[in-house]
């Protein structure tokens, strides 16, 4: 279901909060790349606004807007935003409104925050998997030897590895 809200995203270089327009906010979830995605629709202009996947180091958390026309029920997070360049994607901090929805606004949060630890999770438990394979490749590693021929001698180097456990326990 559609959250009407307004969005806003920082500009850095002029310090200040620009309109990203007033619409409608969907939370997207792909069960097999296990990966969710915010896609904020302005409604007046019929063109996507926000197109995020949910990845940030940081969790979202209620904010306050220096707008008048803003309310209290405003949600804070930093994202990289994929509307203008899905290449080159716009680093930086976002804002949403949840007119006079202070419930909608806490939802967000949570569910931001729910699938955000579950990428983190995905991501260590990634990063554990290319661990334990680098170390796995490096075990078993065969003898490699390199010859460098200098002007007066051949030099050998050789390097191996064992999968081997030690003969006796470590003292």
């Amino acid at each position: 279901d559609a959250s009407p809200c307004k969005a806003w995203r920082f500009d850095s270089e002029q310090r200040k909060w620009r309109a990203r327009g007033r619409g409608n906010l969907r939370v997207y979830y792909h069960s097999e790349a296990r990966m969710a995605k915010i896609v904020f629709m302005d409604t007046k202009h019929k063109k996507n606004r926000l197109l995020q996947w949910i990845e940030s180091a940081q969790a979202a958390h209620l904010s306050e807007v220096d707008d008048a026309a803003a309310t209290s029920n405003c949600v804070e997070w930093v994202a990289n935003d994929y509307t203008m360049d899905v290449q080159q994607p716009m680093y930086g901090s976002w804002k949403l409104s949840f007119l006079e929805q202070k419930q909608k606004a806490d939802e967000f949060v949570a569910l931001f925050n729910k699938y955000l630890a579950m990428q983190q999770q995905q991501n260590d438990n990634n990063n554990e998997r290319q661990h334990v394979d680098d170390v796995r490749e490096t075990l078993t590693m065969p003898t490699t030897t390199t010859t460098i021929t200098r002007a007066d001698a051949p030099f050998s180097f050789s390097f191996s590895t064992s999968t081997d456990a030690p003969k006796e326990p470590f003292s």
